[in-house]
């Protein structure tokens, strides 16, 4: 029989309490989770009446002698027998809580661990009161480390407050910034930080103008760590060391960054503009070779502003991905003229531009290590001259992934991709994503890229109605109504019985062919109708909506399994569409041949 090990804290009482501790009947039960037998448990239940007992004592000897420290230390050591012995009864896991406490041990003891603040949005509802505790208690436990932070503020003045003032004074310690502030805030930490910004390696900054006017930010003008920039503003001068940057990212009116960064940051490696400048980059920049740069992303969304000036005097000999929204029509001949310029090896290209005739495949080309293209308004002809053909060498033989924006299907697409998928060389896709504009666009596409808008019109269009009678009456069940109890009541009998006789309907008839199913989308349907809460749908038991869905949703299932080898466009999202080849694993499973018939993310009831 071992004593109860007395708490570290009460170690110097050791010898006066030795004497007079309870006596724990099995001591190894408190450092483990094993299942007690009767035996255990009846001694443990005796040990803990016994202490409750001497407990009641104690109490009374502090009533009497409260002075008395020695009688406090016995109570709170019975206080801990107790608590140890009843959670040892109670299943509690005493391992769990163990390990617990040593890895809190071990976060106490690793600063770093505790360098990211929690993000902060001023102002607070109590002025930040009950926050600054806790902001005090991470800066201290992260000791002399780097720490992160983001703070954000739709009021000005935000340097003034507390909060602001206590992260300020570690500011050294900076590493990740990330702000959100009206300009005059950033303007006013001047003062508090620079010159102090010894650790800041990544800046974040987005800055709010309350109006026009010719304002400096100067801050962050001095950090000799400072690598990555990102800034989000109208328009501003910002001063920070330029040629220290290895990865800078723009979205303004104008240009904040862009001259400096690409005149004088040789270290440059990632480069983002996106802009609605009015005015263009003209005449300031010079041909320039920038060595480092692998990714060029620029998006130029005013029509009458182009950014052909930035791409015509680069040379980027290690260019790998490529992003550009422009509607410059010189655009293609310009990005043809930077490969071969650069002699890159492009792998990653995204292209937003006016539709050009055949443009896209000169591009392909000139681009023969391409993996990954993005493009808008792909033609007709630009399709047809993706198709592999057995003995002519294909356009972009090594191109997988290939995601293009559309307006409208173009069926020729199952052609070219069985092309590729037959050659003996290996140039198939492995995915191809068509995005569309609305729901409605895509699923007319898919009707025509899987053959559904070939289906009988008269028979489309009644089964088509019974869809739509469907969704009519489940919508009129779950739009709240402003009549009275009793009008209410009845409009929810009449649904309910209208609702009784599509169901009967839909029961009652057999389909032939699955593509009238799935032109129809009533299977997409009944799924959601089955898969909602009990309180959506009407609670008359003789109807049972709900379980004659799931039934209707069985009953289809086996004609639309056997549809599936005939199946390759998979809608992921409303507007959006994936092709999926005959070897996908999604046709070898559960899930994947559900996400095909059915779709991922695709709604079913419009109750907007």
């Amino acid at each position: 029989m071992g004593k109860l090990k007395i708490p570290t804290k009460l170690g110097r009482h050791s010898s006066e309490l030795s004497h007079d501790l309870p006596i724990s009947p099995m001591p190894y039960l408190c450092a483990s989770n094993r299942q007690l037998n009767e035996t255990e448990v009846s001694r443990i239940l005796h040990a803990i009446s016994e202490a409750e007992s001497d407990v009641a004592e104690l109490v009374q000897e502090i009533k009497t002698n409260p002075q008395d420290t020695g009688i406090r230390q016995r109570y709170i050591t019975y206080i801990h027998f107790l608590e140890e012995h009843k959670a040892v009864l109670d299943g509690l896991p005493w391992t769990l809580a163990q390990v617990s406490r040593r890895w809190r041990a071990v976060a106490l003891s690793f600063p770093e661990i505790w360098g990211v603040v929690p993000p902060i949005r001023l102002p607070m509802k109590d002025n930040g009161k009950k926050f600054v505790p806790v902001l005090q208690e991470v800066l201290h436990r992260s000791g002399e480390h780097p720490v992160s932070i983001h703070i954000s503020s739709d009021e000005d003045g935000a340097v003034d407050h507390a909060i602001f003032q206590l992260l300020i004074k570690h500011c050294m310690r900076w590493r990740i910034v990330v702000m959100d502030l009206e300009v005059r805030d950033f303007q006013a930490l001047t003062q508090f930080i620079q010159h102090r910004l010894s650790s800041l390696y990544s800046l974040k900054l987005t800055v709010r103008m309350p109006h026009d006017g010719d304002y400096v930010i100067e801050a962050f003008s001095i950090a000799p760590m400072l690598r990555e920039v990102e800034i989000d503003c109208a328009r501003v001068r910002l001063l920070i060391p330029w040629e220290q940057l290895n990865r800078y990212t723009e979205h303004s009116t104008g240009s904040i960054g862009v001259i400096q960064v690409l005149s004088v940051s040789s270290e440059i490696n990632y480069f983002s503009y996106s802009t609605r400048a009015i005015v263009a980059i003209q005449g300031h920049l010079k041909p320039k070779t920038l060595s480092n740069i692998t990714t060029l992303h620029l998006n130029f969304y005013n029509p009458w502003v182009l950014g052909t000036s930035i791409i015509a005097s680069l040379t980027l000999p290690a260019l790998i991905d490529l992003h550009v929204r422009s509607l410059d029509t010189s655009l293609v001949d310009d990005l043809i003229d930077l490969t071969l310029r650069s002699k890159c090896v492009l792998k990653k290209l995204s292209i937003h531009s006016l539709p050009i005739k055949e443009g896209f495949t000169r591009i392909l080309l000139f681009t023969p290590f391409l993996t990954e293209f993005k493009c808008n308004d792909f033609t007709t002809d630009d399709i047809e001259r993706l198709r592999a053909i057995p003995g002519i060498p294909s356009v972009a033989p090594r191109l997988r992934r290939l995601v293009i924006h559309l307006d409208t299907p173009m069926r020729e697409l199952n052609e070219v991709i069985i092309s590729r998928h037959s050659r003996d060389e290996n140039v198939a896709l492995e995915l191809l994503t068509l995005k569309f504009t609305s729901a409605a666009e895509c699923f007319a596409a898919q009707g025509v890229l899987e053959g559904w808008d070939t289906v009988d019109r008269k028979l489309a269009v009644v089964i088509g109605g019974w869809r739509a009678d469907l969704e009519k009456e489940l919508i009129n069940w779950v739009t709240p109504s402003r009549a009275g109890w009793w009008d209410t009541a009845m409009v929810n009998v009449k649904v309910t019985h209208r609702l009784g006789v599509h169901f009967r309907t839909l029961e009652g008839y057999e389909f032939s062919d699955a593509k009238y199913i799935h032109h129809s989308e009533i299977h997409i349907v009944m799924k959601e109708v089955g898969n909602m809460v009990a309180s959506g749908l009407p609670q008359v038991e003789a109807y049972n909506f709900k379980e004659r869905a799931h039934a209707l949703v069985d009953k289809w299932e086996p004609l639309l399994l056997s549809n599936l080898p005939k199946r390759h466009w998979m809608r992921r999202g409303v507007t959006t569409l994936e092709y999926v080849p005959d070897s996908s694993v999604l046709r070898h499973s559960k899930t994947g041949m559900h996400n095909i018939i059915f779709g991922v993310d695709v709604g079913g009831l419009n109750f907007a």
